[in-house]
């Protein structure tokens, strides 16, 4: 099960911000045709370096959805809700996203909170990537914590 808030803390979105948003909504409802259209049919994702057993990056509509079946069939209950958005330069988009979900072969259970970046380019996303932390994806983007 993947289920999905739809708050974010910008004021009025921008495009690129509201496109994203569009994106992790659609990826959320499981409404995989919505989201490639939102995806550049090159789009390159990195996952996390963390994150064990997977190729350094996916490219493609075909790569994108090979990552996301193998992430997603390893769970028995999941569930993600984007926690906050963020304009960056370079067209690049912030999104800190809650992620829960249990395996139960395994026992593990994550409850983490998890950080992705996005750069767009024509209205299409062109490359994800994915952090362990806030810090690392701010540190990417050469931007300051704004949570203080």
């Amino acid at each position: 099960m993947v289920a999905a808030t739809l708050g974010y803390s910008a004021a009025m979105p921008s495009g690129n911000l509201e496109l994203v948003r569009r994106l992790i909504i659609a990826f959320t409802r499981g409404d995989f045709p919505t989201a490639l259209e939102l995806l550049d049919p090159r789009v390159r994702v990195y996952p996390r370096s963390e994150e064990p057993a997977v190729d350094e990056v996916y490219e493609g509509h075909d790569g994108m959805l090979e990552y996301l079946g193998n992430w997603y069939s390893q769970w028995d209950d999941y569930e993600v809700d984007p926690v906050s958005f963020r304009e960056a330069s370079g067209n690049r988009v912030l999104v800190v996203m809650a992620e829960r979900g249990h395996m139960k072969r395994t026992g593990i259970t994550l409850d983490q909170q998890f950080s992705h970046t996005f750069t767009v380019v024509a209205d299409r996303v062109t490359e994800w990537r994915m952090y362990d932390s806030r810090e690392q994806a701010l540190d990417a983007l050469g931007l300051e914590d704004d949570s203080a």
